[in-house]
């Protein structure tokens, strides 16, 4: 066989092979810009608290039935070379037992609030804030990074469903690494409380 037909035959496979490849390479990045589905820790939801929240409320927080999370990558930089997290949280908790409202919180109260002095209704239901913590890991369970949401609130007896992108950006490098993404809740403090 001369050099040209080796050359011949073995030129256009090569170029299906490039061609293969680029298609998957393409595939699997576009794939991180779909909904991808978070694992949440079955025992306790995967939620921790914070020491304020523990030890600086007076009002439990009602009992979490439920968490769910996705998170996509969102393109909002020009350069191409970072993208942003984004989230959407779904959050279900039982309703506040009047037995363990503090008697303070089921009468009229004064309160000053930017200054200004207001009259703070008898409460039903209890607001905590939240922090999500998403870690980003590859096919063999590596971290490749840690990300944190914006504070967020939840009410209780209510489904509470929460959306976000977070500021922080994720060297596009990374994204396709990313195979596996588990989503931690944090309870950072009882609103109702202050």
């Amino acid at each position: 066989m001369n050099k040209k037909a080796v050359i011949l035959l073995v030129g256009p496979a090569f170029l299906v092979g490039v061609l293969t490849a680029s298609v998957v390479v393409r595939m699997n990045s576009k794939s991180h810009f779909n909904w991808l589905e978070t694992s949440i820790e079955k025992k306790h939801f995967g939620v921790s608290y914070s020491t304020k929240a523990l030890f600086g409320s007076d009002i439990p927080l009602p009992k979490i039935k439920k968490i769910t999370g996705k998170i996509k990558f969102v393109k909002r930089s020009n350069d191409g070379a970072s993208v942003n997290l984004g989230y959407l949280a779904n959050i279900s908790q039982e309703n506040l037992d009047k037995s363990n409202i503090p008697k303070k919180y089921l009468k009229q109260r004064p309160v000053i609030i930017e200054g200004q002095k207001v009259i703070l209704e008898p409460i039903d239901e209890v607001v905590y804030e939240v922090m999500f913590n998403f870690v980003l890991k590859d096919k063999d369970g590596f971290e490749v990074l840690e990300v944190a949401s914006k504070p967020e609130t939840i009410y209780s007896g209510k489904k509470n469903e929460l959306q976000g992108i977070i500021q922080q950006q994720i060297p596009i490098e990374l994204v396709s690494r990313v195979v596996h993404v588990q989503m931690e809740t944090q309870v950072t403090k009882c609103v109702t409380c202050e």
